[in-house]
């Protein structure tokens, strides 16, 4: 393959490769390239823009392209901008989150699938239209399901809130995160919903497999500073339980 690195997020001069990639796998972090590089067939890399980088990898017969944004949801909604342009249909998104509740049953390093996300209005409602659900496609949530049980887990889906510091309020008042905690919600974390927003209004179907422990900050639920190394095992986990999910979407609920 050519040296497609110029024409990243380049809207003007993107190649004639729509249709190539059926699926992105979109994450924060970079960290997340090595454990999935080194299960592929093969890659190569696709392009770069700023701190953000993407690769093409070869898994099984499947062309999947890889994203990293590094942190907020306008770098994620050009990552997945980009994914639509190429063609992608499905997108799986690898998160981290938290427990919502106090007196949770979701443990540090459990790994769940988010089936939808609500959109706190601190901030979400500026960063995504409201008309859009922030609901994963049925076909992703299965795809992961399976893949999961394939491998000897249970993949439980949940749903979460996404919780934005930067905005937070100085009056207190009522929130939805108050309403939120007496709900079926068992999750909080960054960028999911606008997430499943951003693939939604793009006719794009997705799904987030996410981890408990970490935020944005590496700081883990107790607000102890952590990095990836400690989740290291669960996030290998992931990236194979998000590979053979890719196969699954492609061939079974293409």
């Amino acid at each position: 393959m050519g040296d497609f690195s110029k024409y990243f997020f380049n809207k003007t001069e993107i190649p004639k490769r729509y249709g190539y990639f059926k699926t992105a796998f979109v994450f924060s972090h970079d960290v997340w390239f090595d454990i999935f590089l080194s299960m592929a067939d093969s890659h190569v890399e696709f392009g770069t823009y700023k701190y953000m980088k993407s690769f093409e990898v070869k898994y099984k017969g499947h062309n999947i392209l890889m994203c990293n944004f590094g942190y907020g949801f306008c770098d994620l909604n050009r990552v997945v901008a980009e994914a639509s342009v190429l063609g992608v249909k499905n997108i799986i998104y690898l998160n981290f989150s938290l427990p919502l509740k106090p007196d949770s049953t979701v443990k540090d390093k459990d790994l769940y699938v988010i089936n939808a996300s609500v959109r706190n209005e601190e901030a979400t409602f500026i960063e995504v239209d409201e008309s859009y659900p922030a609901a994963a496609h049925p076909c992703v949530v299965r795809s992961l399901r399976e893949a999961a049980k394939a491998l000897g887990f249970t993949l439980k889906p949940l749903k979460s809130i996404v919780i934005d510091g930067f905005y937070e309020k100085k009056i207190k008042r009522f929130t939805l995160i108050d309403e939120a905690l007496q709900s079926d919600v068992e999750l909080k974390d960054c960028d999911s919903a606008p997430m499943l927003v951003f693939a939604s209004a793009r006719d794009i179907r997705s799904a987030i497999l996410t981890c408990v422990g970490l935020k944005p900050n590496l700081t883990d639920m107790h607000g102890e500073l952590s990095d990836f190394s400690h989740y290291n095992d669960k996030m290998t986990l992931m990236a194979k339980t998000a590979l053979d999910a890719c196969v699954l979407a492609e061939e079974k609920y293409s």
